[in-house]
């Protein structure tokens, strides 16, 4: 489909990919597939659905804790792992 701009000056092409369509190499064979495009803008999907990133409820007032924490992130809705999810937890509070 690119290639009916390829007569064009200037090619900008938006592309929005999930972390599973990345690779080491995404832009380089982009260039390389499409060498007439001057400028790529790539944007990343949101790993979660914004409308549902959750089914955790609770019906009080509560402190958060480590129970808390797994069981929202078992109901979470994202491309993400549970453990991806608490190694990132994990790091965020080694930051210091």
């Amino acid at each position: 489909m690119l290639d009916l701009y390829k007569d064009r000056k200037q090619v900008l092409v938006r592309l929005m990919v999930t972390s599973n369509d990345v690779t080491d190499n995404l832009l380089w064979d982009l260039k390389e597939r499409y060498p007439y495009v001057t400028h790529w803008d790539i944007k990343y999907r949101p790993a979660y659905d914004e409308e549902e990133m959750s089914h955790y409820e609770s019906d009080s007032l509560f402190s958060v804790d480590d129970d808390i924490i797994r069981q929202y992130v078992q109901g979470a809705k994202t491309e993400w792992t549970e453990e991806q999810l608490l190694d990132a937890l994990s790091e965020l509070r080694n930051e210091d």
